[in-house]
């Protein structure tokens, strides 16, 4: 196995740490997936900020961490289901989870996986965004 020639990081003074020449510029199934993941994490940290803000300005209403995760959860599992007809084994794989910890979550979060209407698509457009193609 040949290595590599290592470039300077700072020219051609031979300062500076070394590093391996870059391979090819094409995105992989890895790059697509942590694009999708700065997205959604992007997109959480957005509504919590938009959540803060609401109940800064409104003293009397209380929000519970653990049911807003469990909603956003909901949305995004309804989503993923949604992208891939229904089909649980491929929205799990869509999610990076084991099909039944996925199944799990369903029941507990009580989803419905017969048919979804298009009143609950049309509120999951910005989610479906952040999902990779099915």
């Amino acid at each position: 196995m040949q290595r590599q020639p290592l470039i300077n990081t700072r020219g051609e003074s031979g300062l500076g740490r070394q590093r391996p020449p870059s391979r090819s510029s094409a995105p992989t199934l890895e790059d697509a997936r942590l694009a999708s993941l700065k997205v959604l994490a992007h997109t959480l940290l957005s509504q919590v900020e938009s959540l803060e803000t609401l109940f800064s300005n409104d003293n009397s209403t209380q929000l519970n961490l653990h049911d807003e995760v469990q909603r956003f959860e909901a949305a995004i599992i309804r989503s993923a289901l949604l992208k891939t007809g229904g089909r649980q084994r491929r929205a799990a794989r869509l999610l990076g989870v084991k099909v039944t910890t996925l199944n799990t979550k369903i029941k507990r979060l009580h989803i419905n996986t017969d048919s979804q209407t298009e009143a609950s698509c049309a509120s999951l457009a910005p989610i479906n965004e952040l999902l990779p193609p099915a």
